[in-house]
């Protein structure tokens, strides 16, 4: 007599896979096909395997040349691995390109990621976006643009409250700000009334590399003015900009932030010290916990630093750095030690 389980615990215990494994599953039987191919299910599979889950699989991409790659980080041991570039490209798997419209990466830019979703532009005049699964290889074809404006931004994110993926499209040139939102639950672009009371001029205008950070419902920017001790917020629910205040300070009393990202489901800031801090509780400034001064790196000058994720034992953390001396270099760290090692180079990234 076979084993007989029940439909709904199946239903719980299908998106704890990851997601080659899915893939396989598809073929068991027209049942399982359906249901591992619902979008209601890609999305939950995609939020169990995101980055609050500490058994997730840790995957990084990466554009070299003409062509998309992407490494799981969880593959290096962080005790004998002495990665250079080749080494890690190596490593690396080559991921094709959704369409025609995206045959190489040359004209293509990385322009977010979220829950495992890669948001991709491609084009001159007219510019090609769409969402790419790198783990499947799946892509779905969002629009096509025909923007002029070198200073027109994009950010992704996820909507929990509506279970809505959501692009917001804005002039960081304009006042009042020009917002733009596409559902891709309606497919369709909508006009929210913005609020924000001043020019987006001063938000990082290399969003290919500084993308929007999401932790909860929340999109973050570091910004510069007109107050240099906050981060630019989107609430992707009410669809509308603000800000979050009480950063923490460097030793000198300033606060000059060099990078943004999400550890362990937590925001995560660095300081030009360098000194990375890691937020507990979202929202609430004395949650603020300092988590490691990298000494090795204080006479750097650091344009960019920043957490990608803790690997293998829970303790050593890979860190993406951009400096005068270091561009776009993957460095290992252990916090007890703090001397980080150099892990590899790449250019443009998500994960």
């Amino acid at each position: 007599m076979g084993c007989y389980i029940p439909e709904d615990l199946i239903v719980q215990i299908l998106p704890r896979f990851p997601a080659k494994s899915l893939v396989r599953f598809r073929c068991v039987c027209k049942h399982w096909h359906s249901s591992l191919t619902n979008p209601e299910f890609i999305t939950n599979h995609a939020i169990n395997q995101g980055q609050e889950n500490p058994n997730a699989e840790k995957v990084f991409c990466f554009r070299s040349k003409s062509s998309l790659f992407i490494v799981n980080l969880e593959r290096f041991d962080p005790l004998h691995d002495k990665c250079t570039m080749f080494s890690i490209t190596s490593y690396a798997k080559e991921i094709a390109l959704p369409t025609e419209k995206f045959s190489h990466m040359l004209h293509t830019t990385i322009l977010g990621s979220c829950n495992g979703l890669i948001f991709l532009k491609h084009g001159w005049s007219s510019d090609q976006f769409c969402l790419l699964n790198p783990l499947t290889g799946e892509s779905r074809h969002l629009f096509t643009s025909f923007w002029d404006k070198p200073k027109t931004k994009f950010a992704f994110g996820y909507d929990s409250s509506t279970k809505d993926y959501k692009i917001i499209r804005f002039q960081i040139d304009d006042y009042p700000c020009r917002l733009r939102v596409f559902s891709l639950e309606n497919n369709s672009w909508r006009r929210p009334k913005t609020n924000i009371q001043y020019t987006l001029k001063q938000l990082i205008p290399d969003l290919e590399t500084l993308q929007a950070v999401q932790v909860g419902g929340f999109l973050h920017w570091q910004i510069a003015s007109p107050n240099p001790d906050s981060l630019l917020t989107f609430d992707l629910a009410q669809e509308k900009f603000g800000e979050l205040i009480n950063l923490p300070r460097d030793s000198d009393g300033r606060t000059r932030v060099v990078g943004l990202s999400v550890l362990h489901g937590c925001l995560c800031l660095t300081l030009h010290g360098p000194s990375i801090w890691i937020m507990k509780e979202y929202g609430v400034a004395e949650s603020w916990t300092k988590f490691i001064n990298i000494d090795a790196l204080r006479h750097h000058t650091v344009f960019q630093l920043f957490p990608l994720c803790y690997i293998k034992d829970g303790r050593r953390v890979l860190l993406l750095l951009n400096s005068a001396k270091l561009s776009s270099t993957i460095l290992k760290l252990d916090p007890s030690i703090r001397v980080p090692s150099k892990f590899g180079k790449t250019r443009t990234f998500s994960y």
